[in-house]
């Protein structure tokens, strides 16, 4: 069955839906202004049934339509045609957001769903035989338990604004909804941090912790993230022993004791976590028989199930009496995407007619153990930190989490670059955090210093051995970490700006009221400062391959030049216009008019 409805903006949308029995479809428009209309769509059911399959499809001119954007598309943006591979969104995995972007930069169509919890797909590609850009967005492809109602607004934004306004703007309209206000991030979620992942993975003990914040703090790091391991006595690289989590007697001796050491140093402690498994060589995994979603052999562990209320409690009871017993500050936790059925695996609660399990939706069920869990840590501590990584950092998530990390990507500058300018832009005001920060250690200062230049526009993670890297990779990181704070505003709390999506942001920009920070990473590249003025500071930095930086100044200007370790290298002055400026690799150049 198909039906279509005009809109405002004189194109318009497609409703299909299969199967639809008894199911009636309602749609109603709004015209939000002149370039933004709302289509609110409404399924009703006199009695429970399954929801129809339903696709809500929009085409407009390919025009000068280049490049597309969504939070997970990540390394490649570039148009496809309308059999491409989609997109999904769903609670633990992206966000229902998703904008075609013209040549220049600016927003063709940027289109949002109000449903952040059922799983979508979207597709949007070319359509050869008329040259439109053909996108579709189809929803219940998963297996649901029957229903009477469902109903979903997609917000459609033909604004020729900047790209990043307008999907910012589609987040902050999602943030707005009761269903998704965000938690708000505590200022130690923008200090940057010590983490134990790359430098030690799962061997690790209490006293090369300790070692090692006492560096770290000296160097400006406020916060230790202590990763996977801590629960393990054999470091093994599976997930057997999780479940009961017990520290390994082998890796600290006395966990309240060393939380407190940590806390002497001045600095605050984050623990990790793997939210659902349940590790079979765990005393709990027997308890647990008959409550959980699926097993992975490979893992060597299972998969809760969090529509039994008593996971969701165990859960909850459990990093709370950890906040308490210990005093930690926050909680790394990971893995809550598994928290969903596999393709091709059939719910074990089917067969069971969901018995003992308070919820039918699993999307649902893990909403409100993630609301419990944040309701009861901030109760015993207000200012709790919890961090998220990718890809479960969409608007439902921002509820429970305050600190967004970019996923794995060791040594990855390219890919960390981009993980956090796109998180950047879905995240509002939640801290983000670029992935933690290891290089090779016989590197030079300046190709180490491009590790923290990548997340310059994010909270830097920091996870290396500091007595066994070079003196000047000590200066970089002590210099680059007091830059970042000196520009804290611009760089993380500010407007931020990043070009050429397409081309894998090349240029970044942060701005706060005083000053912007402009960040360049290939050669060759016109930087714009267009904001210089007697109150108003612009600094570029250099993350190029060559030791010069083009900069297009309205004024004449001051400069100052400083390397990757914050020695002042030159200072001279600039004349309006278009220059070729001295500035090394990995330094930066401060602009005063």
């Amino acid at each position: 069955m198909t039906e279509s409805v005009l809109l405002p903006g004189g194109y318009s949308a497609t409703v299909e839906w299969e199967n639809g029995g008894s199911w009636q479809l309602n749609h109603e428009v709004r015209k939000v202004d002149e370039y933004i209309e709302e289509l609110t769509l409404t399924l009703k059911n006199d009695v429970e049934a399954e929801f129809p399959q339903m696709t809500v499809g929009f085409r407009i001119p390919k025009g000068e339509i280049a490049t597309r954007w969504n939070v997970n598309l990540h390394l490649d943006k570039t148009l496809l045609p309308e059999w491409g591979t989609p997109v999904i969104s769903e609670l633990a995995s992206g966000a229902p957001v998703f904008c075609l972007i013209n040549q220049d930069g600016s927003n063709a169509m940027c289109c949002s769903a109000n449903d952040a919890l059922r799983r979508i797909i979207w597709t949007s590609g070319v359509k050869e035989h008329t040259f439109e850009i053909n996108t579709r967005l189809k929803f219940f492809t998963m297996p649901e338990p029957k229903n009477t109602f469902y109903q979903v607004t997609l917000r459609f934004d033909r604004r020729r604004i900047f790209f990043s306004d307008a999907v910012q703007d589609a987040f902050a309209e999602l943030g707005k909804n009761p269903a998704y206000v965000p938690s708000v991030t505590p200022d130690a979620g923008f200090a940057p941090l010590y983490s134990t992942w790359y430098s030690y993975h799962k061997d690790i003990t209490d006293a090369e912790i300790e070692a090692e914040c006492a560096i770290a703090k000296k160097m400006g790091m406020e916060l230790v993230i202590v990763d996977d391991g801590w629960q393990s006595v054999d470091g093994e690289c599976t997930y057997a022993s999780c479940g009961d989590w017990e520290v390994a007697p082998n890796r600290t001796a006395d966990m309240a004791a060393h939380v407190k050491r940590i806390h002497d140093l001045g600095m605050k402690y984050m623990l990790w976590y793997s939210v659902p498994f349940v590790g079979y060589d765990s005393r709990n995994y027997a308890k647990f028989k008959g409550k959980y979603l699926y097993t992975n052999d490979i893992m060597l562990a299972s998969v809760l199930d969090p529509r039994f209320p008593e996971v969701r409690q165990f859960l909850i009871d459990l990093y709370c009496k950890a906040l308490k017993d210990w005093d930690l500050d926050g909680f790394k936790l990971d893995f809550i995407d598994r928290l969903a059925l596999p393709e091709n695996v059939i719910d074990p609660a089917v067969a069971e007619n969901y018995a003992g399990r308070d919820f039918k939706n699993i999307s649902q069920a893990t909403d409100v153990l993630m609301t419990g869990i944040m309701e009861a840590l901030k109760a015993i501590k207000p200012d709790i930190l919890i961090e998220f990584r990718q890809k479960y950092i969409g608007p439902a998530i921002r509820k429970y989490g305050n600190m967004f990390r970019a996923a794995d990507c060791p040594g990855d500058i390219t890919a960390n670059r981009i993980r956090i300018a796109d998180l950047r832009l879905s995240s509002g005001m939640t801290a983000v955090h670029g992935d933690m920060l290891r290089w090779d250690y016989r590197e030079s200062a300046e190709s180490a210093a491009k590790q923290l230049l990548a997340v310059l526009y994010s909270v830097p993670q920091i996870s290396v051995k500091f007595n066994e890297i070079p003196a000047d990779h000590q200066a970089m990181i002590r210099y680059r970490l007091d830059f970042y704070k000196k520009h804290l505003d611009a760089l993380v709390k500010g407007k931020f700006h990043p070009s050429f999506p397409d081309m894998n942001y090349p240029l970044l920009r942060g701005e706060s009221d005083a000053e912007a920070v402009s960040t360049v990473y290939v050669n060759n590249l016109s930087v714009p400062c267009d904001k210089l003025a007697p109150d108003f500071k612009e600094i570029v930095v250099n993350a190029s391959s060559v030791p010069e930086v083009l900069v297009n100044l309205p004024v004449d200007a001051a400069a100052v030049v400083r390397d990757c370790c914050g020695n002042k290298v030159a200072e001279f002055t600039v004349e309006a216009g278009l220059s070729a400026v001295y500035v090394p690799v990995s330094g930066d150049v401060e602009f005063t008019a």
